[in-house]
């Protein structure tokens, strides 16, 4: 769908009487979404799979993603090691960044 709608766009194939670039635009626009959704959807299945399987490696996974994944996981996984994580971070000396109250 994507390759077709990609193709219809350089080239209009009149033998199937789709000559219009407009319908290749939306044909291709959908494909590339539906490549987006599922893209999700196997690197959400990929990452349970990981949680289960080897939880060191998925939380330095979430760690490379962001900091809040990995605060999330390490919470849902780890209790007492984000307890640990969070008074570290509430201990004076640790640099909090620039917020809003800083």
């Amino acid at each position: 769908m994507f390759l077709f709608g990609l193709a219809n766009i350089v080239y209009p194939m009149k033998d199937l009487k789709v000559e219009n670039r407009k319908i290749g635009c939306i044909v291709f626009l959908v494909g590339l979404i539906l490549i987006a959704v599922s893209m999700d959807n196997i690197l959400a299945k990929r990452d349970a799979d990981l949680m289960v399987s080897d939880p060191e490696a998925y939380l330095a996974e979430m760690k490379r993603s962001s900091d809040y994944e990995w605060l999330q996981a390490l919470r849902k996984l780890y209790p007492d090691r984000y307890a640990a994580e969070m008074k570290r971070r509430d201990s004076p000396g640790v640099y909090k960044g620039r917020g809003i109250n800083n």
